[in-house]
């Protein structure tokens, strides 16, 4: 059901690379365009460097550095960005049927996301960034739907970047970051729904609106703040690596209770600046995160492809798949997620 809208901007990508690429040429062939012996001189020593205005957002040495979507980026910039994306995800669980037996069942699930990202670069010191992620899940087989049911998810965060170490000789960056995170989530389950209202009916003898609304939808929040210490470094021209290291700390509500987390996630990708390999302005990128890695790990590896122009855009796709191992509740899990992203650096 996704191969279509996929192939669709797949398609549009590449006629937009083909674009660009016959422009370039035309300009090149232009004889208005040829310079004198000294202007030529003049023009190699300029495409050793990147043009100096993509300089102050997101460059170290010559490499421009990619946003990740796995992790937050530990480079400061100044952006606006829009994502949209698929993931599909299936696991098996064990359903009670008596106090003595259980049934293993198959459970698929499908969603969209919106992502909007933005961030403002005060000093090459100091930025702030704020991120808002929706998304929609539901089940697709009856087992599923049934059981599980639909939910939506909607999470706010925002924080300070501090990059007390930058050595731009070397191409070397240190940042420091502190985020706070909240969220809310709200579930539909029809089965789990029905079991309450009949609880309610049996006991209260009728049922109004605020009985169905409960029985209809579970709602649970989240609040927690994300201190993490974020590194860049850039390898020749060619290759940029980037570290993000997290622990977040927070409180989860579900009606009337109330539980603490404390999370551990690594994140790290390698961007190839295809200016210096292909002469365009292409950049892959292959990215992981490893989360929770207190209790049961799970990863995301995953890898992408965009076009960068002078370095103002990011615009291209994404795909990650997901691996994570068994645990009481959930077994032969598995996910994949994919994304189109449009970032314009400003």
């Amino acid at each position: 059901m996704y191969k279509k809208p996929f192939i669709f901007i797949t398609v549009f990508i590449l006629y937009f690379f083909a674009i660009n690429f016959s422009f370039a040429q035309q300009l090149s062939s232009d004889p208005s365009n040829i310079s004198t012996g000294e202007k030529k001189e003049e023009n190699r020593e300029k495409k050793e460097v990147l043009p100096q205005t993509v300089r102050p957002s997101r460059t170290l040495g010559e490499h421009i550095f990619p946003v990740p979507v796995l992790f937050s980026s530990p480079i400061a910039s100044s952006r606006f960005g829009v994502s949209q994306g698929f993931y599909m995800f299936s696991f098996t669980g064990d359903i009670p049927v008596d106090e003595e037996e259980n049934v293993a069942v198959k459970f698929k699930l499908a969603g969209a996301r919106e992502y909007l990202d933005t961030g403002i670069r005060f000093t090459k010191w100091l930025g702030f960034d704020f991120d808002a992620d929706i998304n929609a899940i539901s089940g697709i087989n009856m087992d599923s739907v049934l059981l599980i049911g639909a939910m939506t998810d909607i999470t706010l965060t925002s924080g300070i970047l501090i990059t007390p170490i930058i050595i731009e000789k070397s191409g070397t960056l240190f940042s420091l970051a502190g985020r706070i995170k909240t969220g809310q989530t709200t579930q539909l389950s029809p089965l789990e729904a029905m079991k309450e209202l009949i609880y309610v009916g049996a006991n209260k003898g009728n049922i109004n609106s605020k009985d169905v609304k409960d029985a209809l939808f579970i709602s649970s929040s989240f609040l927690g703040f994300r201190p993490s210490l974020g590194f860049a470094q850039a390898i020749g021209k060619v290759a940029g690596l980037q570290l993000d290291i997290g622990y977040t700390i927070g409180k989860e509500k579900e009606e009337s209770s109330e539980k603490s987390s404390k999370t551990l996630d690594v994140g790290a990708m390698i961007s190839l600046d295809g200016r210096h390999i292909i002469s365009f302005p292409l950049v892959l990128t292959l990215e992981y995160i490893g989360e929770d890695l207190t209790k049961d790990v799970s990863h995301f590896i995953g890898g992408g492809i965009y076009y960068q122009g002078h370095g103002e855009i990011q615009l291209g796709i994404f795909g990650a798949e997901l691996i994570a191992p068994n645990s009481e509740v959930m077994r032969d899990i598995s996910g994949f997620v994919g994304q189109f992203t449009l970032r314009y650096f400003f």
